[in-house]
C-alpha cells in the first residue's frame, strides 16, 4: 500500500505581508513556537527530512516570530500528523555505506 500525503500552500502563504501587518506572539506563545521547532529540527535529522525546508524558513523566525509563523508551524504539524504512517527506509550494502 502506498499512501501519499498532500501538502498544498495556502493562497495567503504565497502573498507578501507588511511589516505593519504581522502580529507578534505573546511571550507564552513564542516559547512554545521555540520549543517545537528545535524539535523538529531534530526529527528532519533522523527520521522526516522531506519537512527540511518548512522547518528551516521557521528558524530563521526565532527573534520575532509572529501568529503567521505560528499558523505555519501547525500546518507543519498537521502534515506531521497525517505521514505519521510513513517510514524512512534505509539500506546499506556494507558497514561503512548507508544508502
Amino acid at each position: 500500500m502506498v499512501l501519499h500525503a498532500t501538502w498544498k500552500a495556502m493562497p495567503h502563504l504565497l502573498l507578501q505581508i507588511t511589516f505593519s501587518q504581522l502580529v507578534p506572539l505573546d511571550e507564552i506563545k513564542a516559547q512554545l513556537l521555540h520549543q517545537i521547532v528545535a524539535k523538529l529540527l531534530f526529527l528532519c535529522k533522523r527520521s522526516q527530512p522531506d519537512n527540511s525546508t518548512a522547518v528551516t524558513f521557521l528558524t530563521t523566525r526565532m527573534k520575532g516570530p509572529d501568529e503567521d509563523d505560528y499558523e505555519k508551524l501547525t500546518r507543519i504539524i498537521k502534515y506531521l500528523r497525517s505521514t505519521q504512517q510513513l517510514t524512512l527506509n534505509l539500506k546499506t550494502s556494507s558497514i561503512q555505506e548507508i544508502k
